[in-house]
Parts: C-alpha cells; sequence; structure tokens
C-alpha cells in the first residue's frame, strides 16, 4: 500500500507499507519531455526543468509507462525492481509496476506471491558446472578490476606525496638560503651584487 509519494526533479519517490512493520522506498525516474528546439520558437513554453516538475509520467528500468497521476495514498500496487541503498536505508529500483484496482486482483497478487515463495525462494538453489565456472571467472574479474583500481590510487597517492616532498624541500632551501642572505654582512652582500652586475655587464 502507498503511503507517501514524493515528487523530485527527476525522479518519482513513492514509500510502500507491506505490514512488515518498516516501510521502504521505491525510486522510479521521470520520463524526460523532448527538449526545446527553440527558445523564439516557443517563448511561452516551460523550460526543461519545469516540464520535468510538471510531468507527472515515469518509466521504469524494463520500459514501462507509469502515470503518477493514478497513484494516490492508500493505493494498493505490485513492484517488482533491484535493491539498492541510499544514506544507509534499503530502496526498490523499480523495473515492473501493476495497479491493483480490486480486492480480485489482490488476491490474485498475493497467491502469486506465494506460490513464487513456495516453488522458488523454499528450495535450494543449485548453479550446474559450467555456470558455477563462469560466475567464478566474473568474480575473478570483477576482483581484478577492483585490486587494479587500489593499485592505481596508490601510485597516485604517492606521487602526490612525492611532489609534496619536493615543494616541501624547495621551500625549505628557500627559506634557508634567504636566512643566509640576512646574516651576511651588508658590505660583502652589496659587493657581491656588484660583482655580479659587473660580470654581467
Amino acid at each position: 500500500m502507498v503511503v507517501a509519494v514524493e515528487e523530485k526533479d527527476y525522479r518519482w519517490i513513492f514509500h510502500l507499507d507491506d505490514s512488515s512493520g518498516s516501510n521502504i522506498e521505491v525510486t522510479c525516474p521521470k520520463e524526460r519531455p523532448p527538449l526545446q528546439a527553440t527558445i523564439s520558437a516557443a517563448p511561452t513554453a516551460p523550460t526543461n526543468n519545469e516540464a520535468l516538475r510538471n510531468n507527472s509520467m515515469a518509466r521504469t528500468l524494463c520500459g514501462n509507462a507509469i502515470d503518477m497521476s493514478d497513484i494516490d495514498l492508500g493505493s494498493v500496487v505490485k513492484v517488482k525492481g533491484g535493491i539498492s541503498e541510499f544514506r544507509g536505508e534499503k530502496q526498490i529500483t523499480l523495473e515492473r509496476f501493476e495497479l491493483i484496482r480490486s480486492t480480485t486482483d489482490e488476491a490474485a497478487a498475493w497467491r502469486e506471491m506465494h506460490e513464487f515463495r513456495a516453488n522458488i525462494l523454499s528450495k535450494p538453489w543449485y548453479i550446474p558446472s559450467d555456470g558455477e565456472q563462469r560466475l567464478k571467472e566474473e568474480a575473478d574479474g570483477t576482483k581484478a578490476q577492483a585490486e587494479e583500481k587500489v593499485r592505481r590510487k596508490a601510485e597516485k597517492e604517492a606521487k602526490e606525496e612525492k611532489r609534496k616532498a619536493q615543494r616541501e624541500e624547495k621551500e625549505r632551501r628557500k627559506k634557508k638560503r634567504a636566512e643566509r642572505e640576512a646574516l651576511r654582512p651588508e658590505g660583502i652582500s652589496k659587493r657581491r651584487t656588484n660583482d655580479k652586475e659587473n660580470v654581467a655587464t
């Protein structure tokens, strides 16, 4: 059951209560309107952001269009999607959506969920040997990519540290040179300056 609906600039978020004791957010991107060809061709047309805010259409990851104006507080819906996380809270990224309009449809949805749990979720899942090998290869590739990313990050940090040390050494030498110049007698400093000028001429 829908207990809250939020409209953002680029997506819709509605909160579902499935009687489990906690609610979950379902996110779905807005269907983007076509961009204006030219401003002069449609001087009174809303901007793209305004059109997005006024747009009640959404589109799931599977390409199904949803008119969010049909959804209200208390609407009974059936959703399927992937699990994601935002700021430590679980979310459903909507893939399939169905608005339950009658108690008959609701009973059919409950029956379908019960059959799915009994026939699919409650049974052990077995992966054939060829499928297991393929999954291992994919996992190894993902692991190699992660290790390469860590290695490049370490190299970048090492280069940054080296450049920082070089800058600090340069500043230290510059400061030390300035201190030596300040400690020299004024006559010696002027004589050396004149000698340099004579050599230059």
